[in-house]
């Protein structure tokens, strides 16, 4: 710019200089006394040469002093002039060239900052962006484990409708037997014998019990054979011999097998045997008078007959109820009183539920992405409908029965509302998870976006520094802007470690191995240099210092 200055002085010094020529010029063009004409003799030649070389030096005389004065009186002050005005200016300009200096290694440092502050934040916004992503996989992870107790939870009640529908299978069988034993139940005995049969197969004596049971039933098959023997030949014998066998009969309710069965099944049933003998020994001592065997006596001994087979097909239920169906023994006061079809139908509805389950666990396991609203649909449709109608069976007076502590059926509509309670939970649990995987996954996009607008920003301040952009702006200023990478855990720039003690820079002592490597940085350096001048911008940097 200075140059420039001095250009535009010598121009218009040069303007000023024409101009004052051409002023002269025209005024001695305007005079009229100028010499002019010569004789031609020798006399007059040589005196007219002599008056004319007078005159010309006289307008000559007059031509110089006229130009001498009006350059010092129109040249000089307006070159002066010029030169006062130049030099103000070239002082102006060189204390603004200093200005311009300054405002421009400021505006380059300025530019130098924001780079780094801009990678700073968008650094900072792409780290968040990673832990919102973190935490959206954390929650995608969540989301799968409630699906996954989603499914435990169809399967508990699964397993319990199953063994539901097993034990109602067994009460079934149990009394569909009982219906075949209908005779069986008019003795008062019978219900305590099956329910003895139904402990014997209980604890650790459970196979010598067993045994001991087979033989007891074994010698009452025999007995009864025996009964119904003497019952069909008593007339034909004649009272006094078939009161005779029916005495040895007798006998066989004290056996050593009998006594000990009775030890853990009761008196019950010997005595009840013991009573009938009795009873048709009575008849028969009557009879023996009139030798000849009565009518009542045939029906005491028909009734010892049925008594024998009625204890043996007791016992024979018994162990066979208990070993089948050992949970079965708390409802045999109650089989004769259940209906078959009853229990199908409750059987038919726990099955149906068992079946609702295992789809619901199908539907779920095929849809893994069901959400709340879907959860409930589903869960209404396949467990809630076979729920509810055996409920409805469960709640008939006929089945009450079978409801109370430790009764599968019970414990099946007890898992059915904890399953609702933990449906419950388990869904408003997906629904949070839900609820808060949107918010993160709103957040994580908003704060790619917000690091990727930032990390474009930056390219274009960056842009701002690149050396054609600072040609581009100034031209007439010789400078240049170098940029210094900075990378945590990485050495230090070659060229900034002799500058190291003359910068701005934390130190932390560190192994050698670990000596000017970068431990901290808030983004790169940057070196300034205009006119000759170098300024750094640097930021936020930890050095290891080893020593």
């Amino acid at each position: 710019m200075v140059d420039n200055g001095l250009e535009k002085l010598r121009e218009r010094c040069e303007e000023l200089l024409a101009a004052a020529l051409a002023a002269v010029r025209e005024e001695v063009a305007s005079w009229s006394d100028l010499p002019h004409g010569t004789r031609t003799d020798s006399v007059e030649e040589d005196e007219g040469r002599a008056a004319d070389s007078a005159r010309w030096e006289a307008w000559l005389h007059r031509v110089n002093t006229y130009y001498y004065r009006s350059f010092h009186e129109r040249v000089f002050p307006a070159y002066r002039e010029e030169i006062e005005a130049t030099t103000s200016y070239m002082f102006q300009v060189g204390r603004q060239q200093a200005a311009l200096r300054e405002g421009v290694a400021g505006y380059l440092l300025r530019c130098a900052q924001l780079c780094n502050r801009l990678a700073l934040v968008g650094s900072s916004l792409a780290s968040m962006a990673q832990e919102a992503d973190a935490r959206l996989q954390q929650l995608d992870v969540s989301r799968g484990g409630v699906y996954f107790q989603v499914r435990q939870v169809l399967q508990e009640l699964r397993m319990e409708a199953v063994e539901a529908a097993s034990w109602l299978e067994g009460l079934l069988e149990s009394v569909r037997l009982a219906g075949g034993l209908e005779g069986l139940w008019r003795y008062p005995w019978a219900r305590v014998a099956l329910m003895a049969c139904a402990r014997a197969e209980a604890g650790a004596s459970a196979a010598t019990r067993r045994d001991d049971l087979q033989r007891a039933v074994a010698g009452l098959r025999r007995s009864a054979a025996e009964a119904r023997e003497l019952a069909d030949t008593a007339r034909a014998v004649g009272p006094v011999t078939a009161l005779a066998r029916l005495q040895g009969l007798a006998a066989g309710a004290r056996t050593p097998d009998w006594m000990r069965v009775e030890d853990w099944l009761g008196p019950g049933p010997r005595q009840a045997w013991e009573h009938q003998a009795m009873v048709a020994g009575l008849c028969l001592e009557l009879d023996i008078p009139r030798g000849a065997v009565s009518r009542r006596a045939l029906q005491a001994l028909a009734e010892t007959a049925c008594l024998l087979e009625a204890a043996a097909e007791a016992l024979e239920a018994g162990a066979y109820l208990a070993r089948r169906h050992p949970q079965v023994q708390r409802y045999l006061e109650t089989l004769p009183g259940l209906e078959v079809r009853d229990l199908q139908a409750l059987k038919r509805a726990v099955a149906d539920l068992a079946s609702g389950v295992e789809a619901a666990m199908a539907r779920l396991g095929s849809d893994p992405e069901t959400g709340p609203g879907g959860l409930d649909r589903l869960v209404e449709e396949t467990v809630a409908v076979p729920e509810r109608a055996l409920r409805t069976l469960a709640s008939m007076p006929e089945l009450q029965v079978l409801r109370g502590a430790g009764s599968p059926l019970e414990g099946l509509l007890a898992a059915a509302d904890l399953f609702a309670v933990k449906l419950r939970y388990w869904r408003d649990r997906l629904e949070a998870l839900l609820a808060e995987a949107g918010r993160a996954r709103s957040t994580a996009e908003w704060l790619k976006r917000e690091a990727s607008s930032f990390f474009h920003l930056r390219q274009d301040v960056e842009g701002l520094l690149h050396p054609r952009s600072l040609r581009r702006a100034w031209s007439d200023l010789e400078l240049s802007v170098t940029r210094y990478p900075l990378q945590v855990g990485q050495p230090l720039p070659a060229e900034v470690v002799p500058l190291l003690d003359s910068l701005p820079v934390q130190q932390r002592p560190v192994p050698a191995g670990q000596h000017l490597v970068v431990l901290e940085a808030h983004g790169d350096l940057y070196r300034v240099e205009v006119a000759g001048e170098s300024r750094w911008e640097v930021p936020f940097l930890v050095v290891g210092r080893a020593g």
